[in-house]
């Protein structure tokens, strides 16, 4: 039985479809433990999430990395250096 069009939008706006093509022959260990599991797209999920946490620390920003110096704290004066050399990149 097909989709009803209201399931097909409600698909649409709240997922997100991710394909990937797995070699036979560079991947056939990927394919293999994948072949193991029940849930492929559950136990991707779980790998993933995994390694999100273990790489979860403090999310500082500036504004929490110079709170200590409130009145005299002023980023729109800070200069990076970051964009020195970039309109020799850009002109080539």
């Amino acid at each position: 039985m097909p989709d009803s069009e209201a399931k097909k939008a409600w698909v649409k706006e709240h997922t997100t479809r991710i394909v990937m093509n797995l070699n036979h022959n560079t991947d056939a260990d990927i394919l293999q433990q994948l072949s193991k599991v029940e849930s492929k797209q559950g136990y991707i999920k779980q790998l993933i999430r995994k390694e999100i946490e273990a790489n979860a620390g403090p999310h500082r920003t500036l504004d929490d990395l110079f709170s200590g110096y409130r009145d005299n704290y002023h980023p729109e004066e800070f200069d990076t250096g970051a964009d020195v050399g970039l309109e020799a990149r850009c002109n080539k």
